[in-house]
């Protein structure tokens, strides 16, 4: 028995007398007029796999941007599927109404066939979502996944925000590895003992060692010659005097001289990492080009009211959609927002509302959703930063004549001279992260203009480089 479905492109089926429904249905199930129907209305259901979110809760959307920040866009993907979060074909076709429109679409064909076996339409409609193994069902969930542009970077409205933590040197260091010493009961600015991470956090500030010893002369200390009671134990006598030392030795590595740095004692092969590390936060550390992240008096606030010690860092409320759009993940300037010394370990420290401009590369550091809320309970539009993408060419001005640039272990350095009739002269030097000279110009190259030596410069940090050091003259 043929029935005619569409006399128009001449489509017909061949069915048994007396056929069942499920029988109809396995014979329009085997042509394309009806895979094009059901690929159609799948096509045009406006199906959303990942529709515009309502508000979801601050936890919920840092375990977003924690898994973004982890595992990229496929990873909240799949977040998004592990908790059901996303909406699955089956559940909008039957709740959105698509099975009406299809059922719709095939309303002609059904009434045609009604006519000539007298089956209910209804009874063929539901035997035909189900023919062939519910072949036509994939079809139509093929086709609205087809055509689904929604991605859930861009199901969240703006104001859906995520708290982003960014701590410099975290991507190496564990964060208790970076909390600064110091003397006495608490951390302070006048107890602080002179470190590597003492460095870094005057670094992340944007505040060289010696503005730093400057302005605690200003305010009634000098770390360099520190004033010693007579009625202390020898221990603590010669702890104060080697800080004292460590102080004129950071401070004589911008001035070119070794006279307090031959002095250091350094016993051991940890004393002498750890004063490599010092080096290494001092040289490339202050951008003259910039000023410090914040005044001298919020510092020292900063400072003293971190009793527990802590880590530098920058805190945010950032809208999600902003986040996994990618506005963080190369380097950005921000202001506004949370700066400070924290303990993330025992929960305190003390930070201070951004007023200045910071710029953050993320590659420098570890990007988290550690939250510092819970100490400090402040409301959420203390959190609120502006932020923007720039361009970073890794150099640091670091002197009036110097130029730095770090990539890993090498290090280029660009010194400017004046020859005797006045004309700028720019001598590229290279060495390695402990400040040994190394690499592609142990000895220096000199170049007529800053930019063809930062162009040279650039250059040696991407060749191979024999990294076995002479000693520094």
């Amino acid at each position: 028995m043929k029935i005619t479905i569409d006399a128009e492109k001449n489509v017909t089926i061949d069915i048994p007398e007396n056929a069942t429904a499920e029988q109809v249905a396995e014979a329009l199930a085997q042509t394309k007029l009806i895979e094009d129907i059901f690929v159609n209305v799948g096509k045009n259901s406006y199906y959303e796999a990942f529709p515009t979110a309502s508000d979801i809760d601050l936890a919920t959307a840092n375990k977003i941007v924690d898994t973004y920040l982890n595992d990229g866009h496929s990873g909240v993907h799949q977040l998004f599927i592990d908790e059901d979060w996303d909406v699955n074909p089956s559940t909008y076709f039957h709740d959105a109404g698509v099975k009406s429109d299809l059922e719709s679409e095939l309303r002609d064909i059904l009434d045609a066939i009604f006519e000539e076996t007298d089956l209910d339409q209804d009874d063929i409609f539901e035997a035909l979502l189900e023919a062939d193994e519910g072949k036509l069902k994939d079809v139509i969930y093929e086709a609205m996944r087809e055509a689904d542009k929604s991605t859930p970077e861009e199901s969240f409205p703006s104001h859906i925000k995520a708290d982003i933590t960014f701590i410099p040197d975290n991507h190496v260091l564990d964060i208790d590895d970076m909390y600064p010493s110091y003397r006495g009961y608490c951390f302070s600015a006048e107890d602080a003992r002179p470190s590597s991470n003492l460095m870094r956090i005057l670094r992340f500030f944007n505040v060289s060692p010696a503005e730093f010893v400057q302005e605690c002369k200003n305010r009634g200390w000098d770390p360099t010659n520190p004033e010693i009671p007579e009625d202390i134990s020898d221990y603590r006598r010669k702890d104060i005097e080697l800080d004292a030392l460590t102080w004129k030795s950071i401070l004589e590595l911008g001035e070119g001289t070794t006279n307090f740095i031959r002095q250091l004692p350094l016993p051991s092969k940890y004393d002498i990492a750890e004063w490599n590390s010092t080096v290494k936060q001092v040289f490339g550390g202050k951008d003259i080009d910039r000023p410090a992240v914040v005044d001298m008096d919020t510092l020292f606030t900063i400072l003293d009211n971190a009793t527990g010690s802590g880590v530098p860092c920058f805190v945010a409320r950032v809208p999600i959609k902003d986040i996994l759009g990618g506005q963080l993940d190369g380097p950005f300037k921000v202001t506004g927002g949370q700066i400070g010394v924290h303990d993330f370990i025992n929960g305190s420290g003390y930070v201070d509302t951004l007023r200045g401009e910071l710029i953050i590369d993320p590659s420098k550091g570890e990007m988290t959703t550690l939250s510092i809320d819970d100490v400090y309970g402040m409301v959420g539009s203390a959190y609120k930063a502006d932020i923007e993408k720039v361009e970073l060419s890794g150099w640091v001005h670091t002197k009036e004549n110097q130029w730095i640039k770090a990539e890993g272990d090498r290090v280029a350095e660009i010194s400017r001279t004046f020859a005797s009739d006045g004309v700028e002269e720019f001598w590229v030097l290279t060495k390695n992260e402990d400040g040994d000279i190394a690499g592609p110009r142990e000895t220096s190259e000199v170049f007529l203009t800053l930019e063809d030596a930062k162009l040279d410069a650039d250059t040696c940090l991407k060749e191979e480089w024999e990294l076995n050091a002479a000693p520094t003259p």
